[in-house]
């Protein structure tokens, strides 16, 4: 582990363009102080982004969704905050889909892969007296980069009572999550046409939070995962959630995984 960067949370900003190497993840931490009043929590943490030079867009998401992400793959991650006091948070980005342990995401020293976080969202309490977000690369020089993560958060509206249909735009999609809300009735999951879940949401958040052995309530709820270490080809992704009133913000949040296969 090396640490490659660290900028002060207040400047709001972070760019930093990754060192020629060969990646398993980046850990991402932010640790700092919080006012009198203050008490900074994960959905306060801003977007994380990752755009390689050859392949455009590889990551869009949530400091949150990362951290949570963390929990249900590889076990607790930092979540620490209280008011007047010390707060800190953690996050893997990984270059790995649940149950992989070999692929890494090759930096050539001429392809530019910058990594941005965009500052806390304005939500955040005010007071914070000072902090820093650190990032620091996993190395693994014995991988094999066989494919180019890509994880995206989206969302779709859900302001009352309805059935939302959704589509994930892209093949070879190896995981999906779901931000648990109380207004969710059933869920149905489909890949390539084959039902893969059919019932309460409520069940099915029982079973994520029991095969991934979580111990602290989190609100990310694994949808979809690998069933090994070989990658499951799945060309369509798809599924229908039914909801008994308004989620909340009246939206629907889900995150997924993209493997496209090195061509």
């Amino acid at each position: 582990m090396e640490l490659l960067k660290q900028e002060s949370i207040l400047n709001g900003f972070l760019r930093l363009d990754l060192r020629a190497g060969k990646y398993k993840g980046l850990l991402l931490c932010v640790r700092g102080v919080n006012g009198t009043a203050a008490t900074a929590d994960l959905t306060n943490l801003g977007n994380i982004k990752l755009t390689h030079q050859n392949y455009g867009e590889r990551v869009n998401t949530t400091f949150q969704f990362l951290s949570e992400r963390t929990n249900l793959v590889g076990g607790e991650a930092d979540a620490v905050s209280a008011a007047g006091g010390a707060f800190v948070f953690a996050a893997i980005l990984s270059f790995r889909r649940k149950f992989d342990n070999q692929n890494i995401l090759v930096v050539d020293a001429n392809v530019k892969t910058t990594l941005s976080w965009d500052g806390f969202k304005a939500t955040a309490p005010a007071g914070i007296v000072s902090g820093t977000i650190e990032v620091y690369a996993l190395y693994d020089n014995t991988g094999m980069q066989r494919y180019i993560p890509k994880i995206i958060t989206a969302q779709s509206s859900v302001p009352s009572a309805m059935t939302l249909k959704e589509s994930i735009p892209y093949p070879f999609v190896e995981e999906l999550y779901g931000e648990d809300d109380v207004a969710i009735g059933n869920i149905q999951i489909l890949r390539d046409g084959q039902v893969t879940h059919d019932g309460a949401w409520s069940a099915l958040k029982s079973l994520s939070n029991a095969l991934n052995q979580v111990e602290v309530a989190i609100d990310t709820v694994e949808m979809v995962a690998p069933s090994g270490g070989s990658p499951s080809n799945v060309r369509q992704t798809t599924f229908q959630l039914i909801s008994t009133g308004a989620l909340t913000g009246s939206v629907f949040t889900y995150h997924y995984m993209v493997c496209d296969p090195i061509q």
